[in-house]
This record gives C-alpha cells, structure tokens and sequence, in this order.
C-alpha cells in the first residue's frame, strides 16, 4: 500500500485529504508543522509527500527542498497559483496543484508520480 504524508496547517484540509487518499487505497499520515514533516518521513517511509507552500513556521518550498536533500522522496507543493512555479523552477518539488484543491486531479497527478507506467493503478 502507497504511503502518503500530508503537511499542512489547516485540521480540516488533513482531515478531507486523509479520507480521500485512504479511499484510494493509501496509507496516510499527516504532519502540521515542517519540522514534524521530517520526525514523520524518517519513521513513515512514505513514497510521496504533500505539502502545502502557507505553513505557518516556514514556507512550504523550504520544507520541500529540505525534504528532497535528505530524503528521496516525490512531492507534490500545493498553493495558490503565485506561490507555485518557484518551487518547481528550483527542482524542489515533482508537481504542483493550486488552491481550491481538485480532488480528482489530485488523484490523477499522485498516480503518474507513484505509477508512471500505469496511472489507474489506484483508481478507488
């Protein structure tokens, strides 16, 4: 089973995307500040993290590029559309999706990073 570690600040957006991604057939763990993120990749192992670039400790593209020295690992940075292409630019993050999240192209970006070779393979 994939595993899935979700950074964000906001309960609620953990809330939602934990029962999204185990209606897909994750694992799901969620961390709510950047310096948890990694306590929790170190232990979790997961395949691909989401991260949203608004923490409220320290950006998001921070995190991700920490993240990505340390620790081989795909990540998606979510956030609204001007935040986003930096990280990207900067090879930082594997994807991006902007603010109000699209729960099926969530779905669909996570697929092609964990499944290049088949994206249906969690489909729900």
């Amino acid at each position: 089973m994939p595993k899935i570690l979700i950074v964000d600040v906001q309960e609620n957006l953990l809330l939602h995307l934990s029962f999204l991604f185990k209606n897909y057939g994750f694992e799901v763990q969620t961390a709510s500040l950047g310096y948890e993120s990694f306590v929790k990749v170190n232990k979790f192992k997961p395949e691909l993290v989401l991260v949203d670039v608004g923490l409220a400790e320290e950006d998001g593209r921070t995190v991700c590029k920490q993240l990505k020295s340390v620790y081989p690992v795909k990540i998606i940075l979510y956030s609204s559309k001007n935040h986003l292409p930096q990280g990207l630019n900067n090879g930082m993050a594997d994807d991006y999706i902007t603010n109000p999240l699209d729960s099926g192209q969530l779905i669909d970006k996570i697929n092609c990073l964990l499944f290049p070779t088949n994206t249906s393979a969690f489909s729900g």
